[in-house]
């Protein structure tokens, strides 16, 4: 059995956990395990969620390196293996839809940023009041 995860992620732009950046497929991974029911997925639905129409050629490879550079970034007891596939070992006072929610915001965040597209932090939305004085 694994030990919970202590709360050290924060989904700020960009996220972190423990103050490393969490970027790319590390941080897919656990939005995906973290948005899913019990925290857990298998082999194949994280496989299909990391490389959405487009796998590796060797996908169940891919996906324990993955893995193990999420242990190496939050612990090897941040997730085990289950069955076919991971579950995701949060503390008991991290909501796991709460934490998916505020991970797909980053991850948006982040990709509106990559392509400068959208608002900002210091670019306000199309059509935004703005404050006077």
């Amino acid at each position: 059995m694994t030990s919970p995860v202590p709360a050290w992620l924060s989904l700020t732009d960009p996220p972190t956990w423990c103050g490393t950046v969490l970027s790319g497929r590390s941080l897919d991974l656990l939005t995906a395990l973290a948005g899913s029911r019990d925290a857990r997925m298998s082999d194949g639905a994280l496989i299909e969620a990391l490389w959405p129409g487009d796998l590796p050629a060797q996908p169940l490879r891919a996906l324990h390196v993955v893995v193990s550079r999420v242990r190496a970034v939050v612990g090897r007891a941040s997730s085990s293996a289950v069955g076919d596939g991971y579950r995701l070992a949060l503390a008991a006072d991290v909501d796991a839809c709460d934490l998916s929610d505020r991970a797909e915001r980053a991850r948006s965040l982040r990709r509106r940023r990559s392509v400068g597209a959208g608002p900002g932090p210091h670019r306000p939305a199309p059509g935004a009041r703005l404050p006077r004085g």
